[in-house]
């Protein structure tokens, strides 16, 4: 195998060079170039040069000049030495990297990847005898893995079985979780229509009741006022019959003292006119014309005192009814001075 600094080298070589022309060493050098490259793409673990042809036709391979190459080359026989001894050969840590997926639990493979020592790689081992193959054809070393064909065969296989079923699973879980949050979003999508449904509908329920409360309330404060408001028309009529009883008592009261001042009024003018026809003298006379031209209706007992002055009797009351019991005292008291009267004539 060509390095691939030198190969860089090579083509830096080649790139200063300018030369007019190709020539055979030009060519030889960019197809040794181009087939570096291609090897070095590959992860080669042996190379061996043959000719494809005689004619040097590209794309044309003689099985005839394939096979005899290979056998006086050597190349068969070497293979075939291989294939009997321990062609395969790996190291500890990229074994046990490798190939740990084989491991039964999550726990071991985590275990093997992590350490990547000769217990992980016996681990494995254990899994391939179990599988079927023989313990002959792998082998553990103290710093490689030992395999022959048909344990690498084994293991490559379960290894790309253990990959496919870890990609299927990775897949299916994809999906899965996809349908799931589908389902996850249906679901609360449904619900959340089906619980703004009921809460509207709550809500509609809540607004009638809230109108039927409202109407309920509004009609007892309507009846509360009517009932008010017949309380103060009642209130009202009471207070206007009162008020009529008592303007048309104060109107009798009114009345009947007007009655009572005239009737009064009268008796006093009918008692002056009886002092008057029986004063003797000019000064009686003359107060009982001043009796008569000014009676008061507080001064009662000052006239009758008046009346009284001509012949004033001791031991006499002034009671309520004192006009009453003084008017026969006044007749006794001028029937004692010009003799008797006729009382009758007196109210």
């Amino acid at each position: 195998m060509v390095n691939t600094d030198e190969t860089k080298q090579m083509e830096a070589a080649r790139r200063g060079r300018k030369l007019f022309g190709r020539t055979l060493i030009n060519i030889f050098q960019q197809e040794l170039n181009e087939l570096c490259s291609t090897l070095e793409a590959r992860d080669c673990r042996h190379i061996r040069c043959l000719r494809p042809n005689d004619e040097q036709k590209p794309l044309f391979f003689d099985d005839k000049s394939m096979l005899r190459q290979c056998r006086y080359s050597g190349l068969l026989e070497a293979t075939r030495i291989r294939r009997q001894g321990y062609a395969h050969r790996r190291s500890l840590s990229h074994f046990a990297s490798r190939y740990a997926l084989l491991l039964a639990t999550p726990e071991a493979r985590r275990g093997a990847r992590r350490t990547m020592d000769a217990p992980a790689c016996i681990a494995i081992s254990e899994v391939a005898a179990f599988g079927g193959v023989s313990r002959d054809d792998l082998r553990i070393g103290a710093t490689k893995v030992f395999m022959r064909a048909p344990a690498l065969a084994w293991l490559e296989s379960r290894r790309s079985l253990h990959a496919s079923l870890t990609i299927l699973a990775a897949l299916r879980g994809h999906r899965a979780r996809h349908a799931y949050q589908q389902i996850r979003r249906s679901a609360l999508k449904l619900q959340a229509l089906q619980r703004g449904r009921a809460g509207r509908r709550r809500a509609g329920r809540l607004a009638a009741e809230r109108a039927r409360y409202q109407a309920e309330r509004q009609a007892a404060e309507a009846a509360a006022a009517a009932k008010a408001a017949a309380r103060a028309r009642a209130a009202v009529w009471e207070d206007a019959a009162l008020q009529l009883q008592c303007n048309w008592r104060g109107r009798q009261a009114r009345k009947a003292l007007a009655a009572a001042r005239e009737d009064r009024r009268r008796r006093i003018e009918t008692l002056a006119v009886a002092a008057a026809n029986a004063a003797t003298t000019p000064l009686e006379a003359k107060k009982v014309a001043t009796f008569t031209t000014a009676p008061r209706a507080d001064s009662t007992k000052r006239l009758v005192g008046e009346i009284r002055l001509g012949q004033p009797q001791y031991g006499q009351r002034y009671t309520r009814h004192g006009l009453h019991r003084l008017v026969p005292s006044y007749s006794m008291v001028w029937q004692a001075t010009e003799g008797p009267r006729d009382s009758g004539s007196l109210p």
